[in-house]
């Protein structure tokens, strides 16, 4: 018997922390709120999505909820990141 093992997460990733310092904006990028701002990953670090620009887009709590429950569009999210 054959059983496939997982393949082992590397224990600490690398993190951009000057990438997404440089992401972080004074309001949400999708409705302008400044109440709980957090940088968002479109290409979650899971998926292999990096800490660069075209990757990262100031979100504020609703928005953040709004864009894992995919009610914000990741083109919409991509095209508000290149801003």
């Amino acid at each position: 018997m054959n059983i496939a093992r997982p393949v082992p997460k590397p224990r600490k990733r690398i993190v951009d922390r000057k990438a997404i310092r440089a992401a972080k904006r004074p309001r949400c990028q999708v409705c302008g709120s400044t109440w709980m701002l957090c940088v968002h990953h479109i290409k979650s670090r899971g998926a292999g999505g990096d800490d660069v620009p075209e990757n990262l887009v100031c979100l504020c709590a609703d928005c953040h909820a709004k864009a894992h429950g995919g009610i914000i569009s990741k083109t919409k999210l991509r095209e508000l990141a290149g801003r």
